[in-house]
């Protein structure tokens, strides 16, 4: 029997997959239904570092930031970077 040794990867990690947006959801609203949004934020800190041309992350992560942890000028940031990446 093989044993595959490639890592799967996070699916809110993957931009450019389908689905991806669904699982962002799922995972930021499971995170909130469970109080666990500042490890929401800071797993989605860290995906958006690698993926910092994505303006819906970023949208994402200031909606956490706002709604969850009540940090609206933390929010802000995510917000306007989101409205720069995404051109309006």
């Amino acid at each position: 029997m093989r044993v595959s040794t490639r890592r799967m990867a996070d699916p809110i990690s993957r931009p450019s997959r389908a689905g991806t947006r669904t699982s962002r959801s799922t995972f930021t609203r499971l995170a909130h239904e469970l109080g666990r949004d500042a490890d929401a934020a800071a797993a989605l800190e860290r995906v958006a570092a690698s993926h910092p041309a994505d303006g819906e992350l970023e949208r994402i992560i200031g909606f956490v930031y706002r709604d969850g942890l009540g940090r609206a000028e933390e929010a802000e940031k995510h917000f306007t970077r989101a409205r720069t990446l995404e051109g309006s």
